[in-house]
């Protein structure tokens, strides 16, 4: 039962990671350099509004919502659900996965005990890598 419900959200994440591709190749029938062309200058001003974020300090999770994940009534629906929107998130999180327990605490240890000096320094890196990339070769102010 439970290596088919893990098959199920493995499932999920699959299916979200191919939408966006099929839905602008098939469907929108767009290439995804003109997809790329629209959006990275949009995310990159998204970079922006974060490295500011990161960079004075904001403590963003008292702005987000809190609440219970949703449940289909039925277990595989809900565990498809599950990994649909696991997948949104699962990539960045996969370092996490090299190692074990006891280091991986060690690691969050770390990154919480020095987490003003690393929201500081990356935001200041991506702050700057944002405007480059917004001003010199996106060229949206000029």
């Amino acid at each position: 039962m439970l290596v088919l419900l893990w098959l199920v959200i493995t499932a999920g994440v699959i299916t979200f990671i191919l939408i966006p591709g099929f839905l602008f190749t098939t469907i929108l029938q767009v290439s995804l350099t003109k997809v790329i062309g629209v959006m990275s200058p949009i995310a990159f001003g998204i970079f922006l509004l974060i490295s500011l974020i990161l960079i004075f300090d904001v403590d963003m999770a008292k702005y987000l919502p809190r609440g219970r994940a949703p449940r289909a009534g039925k277990p595989y629906v809900t565990a498809s659900l599950y990994g649909f929107f696991f997948g949104a998130v699962v990539i960045p999180f996969q370092l996490f996965s090299a190692f074990s327990a006891q280091p991986g605490r060690e690691v969050i240890a770390f990154l919480v005990r020095h987490r003003i000096t690393i929201n500081l320094t990356a935001g200041i890196v991506m702050f700057v890598v944002s405007v480059y990339y917004l001003v010199f070769v996106f060229r949206i102010f000029g």
